[in-house]
């Protein structure tokens, strides 16, 4: 994405949604709009990375620090995440290489996304009623 008008001045907004952080080739969190979700962790700078047993998901506005991670009710957030994480990398040629386990049922299938598309699928996201 050009985003060199937008560092340029010439924009409010940069348009982009989402932010992944990928660790070599591991997705190890993202950000989307003022939520956040971390999918694994290290206790330590010289522990090993270890997968969450839940994505851990915090609010950056309420809770810029990330001390606090958000209830349940919050879990509506891992659906718009997973959508744009997942067209990003069909998008992205070298996302083949990509390990995307992560806590147990949010593996993200490449393969079940590609057929989802081809098939007509709309992975457009919309907001839940009962969200807040």
């Amino acid at each position: 994405m050009d985003m060199s008008y937008f560092l340029l001045g010439g924009a409010e907004e940069s348009g982009r949604h989402i932010v992944l952080c990928l660790q070599g080739n591991r997705l190890q969190a993202a950000k989307w709009h003022q939520w956040k979700v971390h999918l694994f962790k290290q206790d330590d700078f010289y522990s090993m990375w270890a997968p969450n047993n839940i994505p851990l998901i915090y609010n950056l506005e309420w809770d810029p620090r990330e001390g606090h991670q958000v209830d349940f009710t919050h879990a509506w957030v891992l659906q718009p995440i997973a959508v744009a994480a997942g067209r990003f990398l069909l998008a992205w040629p070298a996302a083949r290489t990509l390990s995307l386990a992560g806590p147990a049922g949010l593996c993200l299938r490449l393969d079940l996304l590609r057929r989802l598309v081809g098939a007509g699928v709309d992975l457009t996201w919309r907001r839940p009623c009962s969200a807040p």
